[in-house]
């Protein structure tokens, strides 16, 4: 899909009312408060990085970055606080309360600042895969409810966002090798990212009788669609793109950050 069909689709999606979460009586009084606690870690990741918006605008010419992509952007990531609002109301709804911080929130935000904005286009990506993870398995394992359709509305939006950046990705690095190249740097951070979603949640997963390994296969399978949609031919074959360096300053921070991201989340975790 072009950058104009997505804003143009952004724009669409911006007007939709928001699910309203009355009732929780369909969850178990058990389940709540550990769902009430992963929910509030999800929240605090889902705020808003109108910073990387800013930062893109600045390289916007030197990087081939058009006004369409920069405007989809920014509606994606005002998706984003959208989700964010709707995981507060649930959170209280379930007698829980939002976060200020967390080590994940923390370590996803210090890896994004690793580069600049181009590896953080390439984090935002890895996230992506968590979220879906996460939203995903919990529309599984819910009953239906409120709640139940508000998450499957994220849950959805989830994937919405990662055919976005999948096709910036693709745009970005038109030329195969590159692309091989840079989804070889990519996995272990997408994978890494379900580590975490499998760890840091295991929690209210295992209190809906998911196990773990089951949280981290779907991420694995994720990741193996993620890269190979990105590796299908691309749309701009043999033409080069400015929008390479965006791509090619990832690649580097991705292929120097694994070892001490690797070795912090391990301290953590």
């Amino acid at each position: 899909m072009r950058f104009d069909q997505w804003r143009a689709t952004f724009e669409r999606r911006a007007t939709r009312p928001r699910p309203t979460i009355h009732d929780i009586s369909e969850i178990p009084p058990p389940l709540r408060p550990v769902l009430a606690a992963s929910l509030a870690r999800f929240q605090l990741g889902e705020t808003g990085e109108g910073r990387i918006v800013a930062d893109l605008r600045r390289r916007a010419t030197r990087w081939g970055l058009g006004d369409d992509y920069l405007e989809s952007l920014r509606l994606f990531i005002a998706e984003e606080g959208r989700h964010a609002a709707l995981l507060g109301t649930a959170v209280r709804a379930l007698g829980g309360q939002t976060l200020g911080r967390t080590w994940s929130a923390d370590a996803f935000a210090a890896v994004r600042r690793v580069t600049g904005p181009g590896f953080e286009l390439a984090v935002l990506l890895a996230a992506e895969v968590a979220a879906l993870s996460f939203y995903a398995t919990l529309v599984e394992h819910l009953p239906r409810g409120p709640l139940h359709a508000a998450l499957a509305e994220i849950a959805q939006d989830e994937r919405v966002h990662l055919r976005f950046h999948i096709d910036f990705f693709r745009d970005a690095l038109p030329l195969a090798p590159v692309r091989r190249a840079a989804t070889l740097a990519w996995t272990p951070l997408g994978l890494a990212a379900g580590v975490v979603v499998a760890t840091d949640h295991r929690e209210a997963m295992r209190a809906m009788g998911v196990t773990p390994t089951a949280v981290l296969q779907r991420a694995q399978a994720l990741v193996g669609e993620t890269v190979a949609a990105i590796d299908l031919p691309s749309r701009e074959r043999g033409k080069r793109s400015q929008a390479c360096a965006a791509w090619s300053e990832a690649v580097r921070g991705v292929v120097a950050q694994p070892a001490a991201t690797r070795a912090s989340m391990a301290r953590r975790v």
